[in-house]
């Protein structure tokens, strides 16, 4: 009878335990392990460890005072009626994106052998690719780049911008404003550029001389402008992520997203979908025309550094775990692991059916979407590369940036 006794007590005991709400931060659920005098962590013991002994705790009635209502009233998720620019902005991303994934549906191409060929061709020719350019843009390390016709966009921890002629490969001008190192710079049109920068403002420039600036609450530290280009989807140090409208310059919207900072942010062709990834490795995909979130991407060990979508369902994250996942978007889960770099990964960029990433090791790498066989392995480099791009709408030409203040230009000796 004694055994039957002690079973059933733990199972009450867990039926308990079970109904005790607890945080699922870590750092909190510590505090609350310290508040009620256990210790803080235990030899071998993970997160999820943590928050079962203090459940256990809990359930058992060594501590009782642990929750005030205050505290208890906080783990409860509150939701705000939002105000009419929320209303028009989940409207409009409804109306925009809806075409937009219909028309790509359609033109969606199936994986047969001419498309695998046509890849194979393309990315062979990367294997011939050198430096045929290059020059300084910055004394300081380079952050951020960007390609738009026939011009490119270079940011630095300076906190200078300079925007450079692709045809002659001459420097236009420099856009300086910023008081701390450039997040990201990136063009809205051909007449008007949109930086963000760690001294915690997105600024709106139509010319070297004409800015308008837009605070924020915390440091900036990643940002992507919605397809649309009416929004600004800027990642903050506090774990959030805001959508702001660039006409009224102003936030439309903030949501809690990460645990740290979110390092990375992408918005999908279509308009609807917005990765976040964080410097807790964790991903969250989600929905802007409802401002939920529809998936927790697991799979990096380490902070995620960039993501980009491609123009089908999959969405590329890179991490200072060395590797990059790519993941599908039609079941939501993890369809390839790679590890693809002796270090952190800097940059991923998505051109048709190819991948190349990028790394502080010093390389880029050519990959295949649709195989993800590796095609070349660009070793010109002698310094960490912080970014790199396909020139826009032409894979004949790379660029990239580096920690010595140079961009370099690739092309293949034929072209």
């Amino acid at each position: 009878m004694t055994h039957v006794g002690s079973e059933y007590e733990n199972y009450l005991l867990k039926k308990k335990m079970s109904q005790i709400p607890v945080p699922t931060d870590d750092a909190d659920i510590m505090k609350m392990l310290r508040k009620v005098g256990e210790p803080i962590c235990l030899f071998g013991e993970d997160p999820a460890d943590r928050r079962e002994r203090l459940k256990r705790v809990l359930a058992q009635g060594i501590a009782t005072d642990v929750f005030d209502e205050e505290e208890e009233i906080s783990f409860i998720p509150k939701y705000d009626t939002g105000g009419n620019e929320i209303s028009e902005m989940k409207k409009f991303l409804i109306s925009f994106s809806i075409p937009r994934a219909h028309l790509r549906m359609q033109a969606e191409r199936q994986i047969d052998q001419e498309r695998i060929n046509t890849t194979n061709q393309l990315g062979s020719n990367f294997k011939d690719y050198s430096v045929t350019a290059c020059d300084h843009a910055d004394t300081r390390p380079l952050s951020s780049l960007y390609c738009r016709n026939n011009m490119f966009l270079i940011g630095s921890r300076s906190g200078n911008i300079s925007l450079w002629n692709l045809s002659n490969l001459s420097k236009i001008c420099d856009f300086n404003g910023h008081s701390n190192r450039i997040i990201d710079a990136k063009f809205l049109t051909d007449d008007i550029i949109i930086s963000s920068s760690a001294d915690k403002t997105i600024r709106i420039w139509k010319s070297p001389n004409s800015e308008s600036c837009i605070a924020m609450n915390s440091e900036i530290s990643s940002m992507d402008i919605h397809p649309s280009q009416r929004y600004i989807i800027a990642g903050l140090s506090d774990g959030t992520f805001n959508v702001i409208d660039i006409e009224r310059e102003t936030n439309i919207v903030t949501m809690k997203s990460n645990d740290g900072s979110v390092t990375a942010v992408s918005s999908h062709t279509d308009g609807g979908l917005v990765f976040c990834g964080g410097n807790d490795s964790v991903g969250k995909l989600w929905d802007l025309r409802n401002c939920h979130a529809i998936k927790t991407m697991m799979g990096h060990s380490r902070q995620i550094t960039c993501s980009s979508f491609d123009t089908g369902f999959h969405c590329i994250t890179g991490s200072y775990d060395n590797t990059v996942i790519v993941w599908d978007l039609r079941n939501l889960t993890r369809s390839k692991k790679i590890g693809a770099h002796l270090a952190p990964i800097s940059s991923v960029s998505i051109y048709d059916d190819l991948l190349m990433t990028s790394s502080v090791d010093q390389t880029m790498k050519i990959w295949s979407l649709l195989d993800f066989r590796i095609y070349s392995v660009l070793k010109n480099h002698n310094v960490p590369i912080l970014r790199a791009k396909f020139i826009e709408n032409d894979p004949k030409s790379l660029l990239t940036v580096g920690k010595d203040g140079m961009w370099r230009l690739f092309t293949h000796p034929i072209f």
